[in-house]
């Protein structure tokens, strides 16, 4: 089994619209250790609480977030641009 890997984020530029707190990744607010700090105490000694978002996470990635799927997407996007 391959070792689960949790997102920690900070939420700006969109981020929100693909990493829901404890879902599938951690949001963070930019340029605060004190919120990063937080986030890694309470997930480092928490190991269902970053194992189960972690795996969520992975799934967000491969359902949608792919450069196969990316490329396809901006694909779609340039062929409607052409009609």
């Amino acid at each position: 089994m391959s070792t689960v890997r949790l997102t920690i984020a900070c939420r700006s530029q969109g981020i929100e619209e693909v990493i829901r707190r404890g879902e599938n990744g951690w949001l963070i607010q930019p340029k605060n250790l004190h919120d990063l700090t937080t986030a890694l105490r309470v997930l480092l000694s928490d190991r269902p609480l970053r194992e189960q978002p972690g795996r969520k996470g992975r799934q967000t990635v491969l359902q949608g977030y792919t450069l196969a799927n990316q490329a396809w997407q901006l694909l779609t996007i340039y062929r409607e641009c052409l009609v």
